[in-house]
């Protein structure tokens, strides 16, 4: 569509005024004076003319925003000592009898063997300190306590 230009003279902007005032679309306008409605809204908007309500009838309300924003980040200090921070335990898990042992060995289980070793897969059989798998000796070990 080729492009028609106005020359915005004094008598077409009163005119142009005049039947924005009266009512009529940008469109409707365009046409009366020979122009697009595209120069007729941008004159409109330079006069400073009072907006328009949009001729698009509603039929639902207008939904909610959408919020484009990126979410929050978190610093990396914080998500790691989210993961090293102690579990948080319920009372009823803290009154609740311990389990019994997972090994079913009646000695320590703790093995006596090195990796080329393998196939003579011994443990220390010791005497267990009760509600663990390990004898004292090992039960230091694992706790990180010095045997002598």
């Amino acid at each position: 569509m080729p492009e028609r230009i106005i020359d915005w003279t004094a008598a077409v902007t009163e005119r142009l005024e005049a039947l924005w005032h009266e009512g009529l679309t940008a469109g409707e306008i365009a046409r009366r004076l020979g122009t697009t409605r595209n120069s007729v809204i941008g004159k409109a908007r330079r006069l400073g003319l009072p907006a328009r309500p949009s001729p698009i009838v509603r039929t639902s309300p207008k939904p909610p925003p959408v919020n484009l924003r990126k979410p929050r980040r978190v610093p990396i200090a914080a998500v790691v000592a989210s993961f090293l921070a102690p579990p948080v335990v319920p009372t009823a898990v803290l009154t609740a009898p311990p389990p019994p042992p997972m090994s079913t060995r009646r000695g320590c289980a703790w093995p006596l063997w090195d990796d080329r070793e393998r196939a003579t897969h011994r443990f220390c059989d010791a005497t267990l300190v009760p509600g663990h798998s390990w004898c004292a000796r090992h039960l230091a070990v694992i706790k990180g306590r010095r045997v002598g």
